[in-house]
């Protein structure tokens, strides 16, 4: 019975393993990949009013972005690793942050979001998650924000108009305006 019951974490352990594994290689590949045919579009329904905001951009390597640009077979392994997860497991016996990742997949699949373009920017001193068209997240690309911000310590801050789709959550529709300042 112990035998087993060590088994059992020991075999936990190892999956919270490979799934923080697996989302820091998403995570570190979705700003250096760009696949333009895996594309997802935001539940209509969930959508409140629109928003002009101002954000600044900023590097986070500890949550869980979007599939997006990122290989098939990585995507697969993860995917099937989650979902194997979730269908032979008590959600309540593993650790919150176990439980986060999990959450937070479910979130933004149920949002079709796992495909989306996503980058994180600083809107009223928060850290929000901002899904963009392709054709945004080209612009921001294009600004070159991560090699200035960490070389010339140049921020990017870019207007937006944008749509709300949970707390710290948010579409953007547009684009308005990309500027960097010191």
């Amino acid at each position: 019975m112990t035998n087993s019951k060590n088994e059992m974490k020991e075999r936990r352990g190892k999956i919270g393993f490979i799934i923080a594994l697996l989302f820091f290689a998403i995570m570190i590949g979705g700003y250096f990949l760009s696949n333009p045919s895996n594309s997802g579009t935001a539940d209509q329904e969930l959508l409140e009013d629109f928003e002009i905001l101002d954000g600044k951009m900023v590097l986070n390597l500890s949550q869980f972005q979007s599939f997006y640009g990122i290989d098939d077979s990585v995507v697969n392994i993860f995917q099937d690793t989650i979902e194997y997860y979730i269908n032979n497991s008590d959600l309540n016996s593993l650790n919150q942050a176990e439980r986060a990742d999990i959450e937070e997949y479910m979130l933004l699949k149920e949002m079709d979001l796992l495909f989306t373009p996503c980058h994180f920017l600083e809107i009223d001193n928060q850290e929000c998650r901002i899904y963009f068209s392709q054709e945004d997240d080209m612009k921001i690309r294009e600004s070159d924000w991560l090699f200035k911000n960490e070389k010339e310590k140049i921020h990017t801050f870019c207007k937006m108009k944008l749509l709300k789709l949970d707390d710290g959550i948010y579409m953007c529709d547009k684009i308005m305006e990309i500027d960097q300042r010191l």
